[in-house]
């Protein structure tokens, strides 16, 4: 689409963790007096802000300029202005492409928070910087003590400037008994959502919780968060191998039988990581999945997983003789 002259753009929420604040500014490309690459200025800018307000500066991030720069490139490229890409891209989707959000620590358990303004125009940088400060939204943006990072790309008239802080937590170990109530707090909160869906209530099944917590202890020691681990293993592979063989509703019938598995990362309860996989369409599909009777959980570290596991009836009706 066409580009105006100038323009502001502002869409916001409240901070909390991977929320995302979308915060449009007015910026310029005018040269600056100093030689101090430009990119530079507005961060000292911003940092002499937060000075006056007695907070410590942001931290220049690599990985969060090569997001910023990479989106500014692409919106002056092809011309559009938007905090989502044509194909779709939000600002989550390119921290994740720049790494920012590469795991700190195997056993520990993070949070990482970030924002993103976008703007276009030819304001000089002083001129933006005291726009902001009179704009309530910018500066509590700016002044977000929440807010460790900085990263900020700039191309044509196109400017990009992204936030982010990554916090790590180091929960105790949990003892045996607080585990198993933990876990059973999962099953509960599994059931009452499968109640709502008028479907029978998941029974926790001894060989499920053992690959579970085997696969949970595995994401954790190995700091990797896929369903497959390095060597291949799938999660069938993991549920067959500690043993879990569902017994036939009929005696000599035909039978199928089914595995499913969520895993999650650095939730902090479990009505947190419910929460995030009942908005998830494929972990909310193996949580109201009526094929399923069996389910074990996982917890360790930061690292959550469910396995499930059933059987049913073969539409080709009893084995024959």
């Amino acid at each position: 689409m066409s580009i105006p002259a100038a323009f502001t753009r502002h869409r916001g929420k409240s901070f909390a963790s991977l929320a995302v604040l979308l915060i449009a500014i007015t910026s310029g490309t005018h040269a600056q007096a100093s030689t101090v690459p430009p990119q530079q200025r507005l961060i000292d800018l911003v940092n002499q802000q937060r000075a006056k307000a007695k907070l410590p500066p942001f931290r220049i991030n690599q990985k969060l300029g090569t997001a910023a720069q990479t989106f500014a490139d692409d919106m002056n490229k092809r011309q559009y202005f938007s905090h989502v890409t044509p194909e779709g891209k939000k600002l989550l989707d390119r921290l994740k492409d720049s790494g920012y959000f590469a795991s700190p620590c195997a056993s520990c358990r993070w949070k990482a928070a970030y924002a993103e303004d976008i703007a276009y125009g030819s304001q000089s940088m002083d001129q933006l910087i005291q726009s902001w400060m009179k704009s309530k939204e910018d500066r509590a943006n700016i002044l977000n003590p929440a807010f460790v990072d900085i990263g900020v790309g700039m191309n044509g008239f196109f400017l990009v400037q992204d936030f982010g802080a990554i916090t790590v937590t180091n929960p105790p170990p949990l003892s045996s008994s607080a585990l198993a109530a933990l876990k059973q707090r999962v099953i509960d909160l599994v059931n009452s959502e499968r109640a709502k869906a008028k479907l029978p209530a998941l029974q926790a099944e001894p060989h499920l919780d053992k690959a579970a917590q085997s696969q949970a202890a595995d994401l954790t020691k190995r700091n990797y968060f896929n369903h497959i681990s390095p060597e291949g293993t799938t999660p069938s592979d993991r549920i067959k191998a500690a043993g879990y063989a569902p017994i036939p509703p009929c005696n000599g019938c035909s039978f199928n039988t089914y595995y499913g598995e969520n895993i999650a990362k650095n939730q902090e309860t479990a009505q947190e990581v419910m929460t995030a996989w009942m908005n998830s369409p494929g972990h909310r599909a193996n949580i109201l999945n009526p094929k399923f009777q069996d389910i074990g959980i996982g917890i360790d570290g930061p690292s959550w997983v469910q396995e499930f596991g059933g059987v049913d009836v073969s539409k080709n009706g009893a084995a024959k003789p």
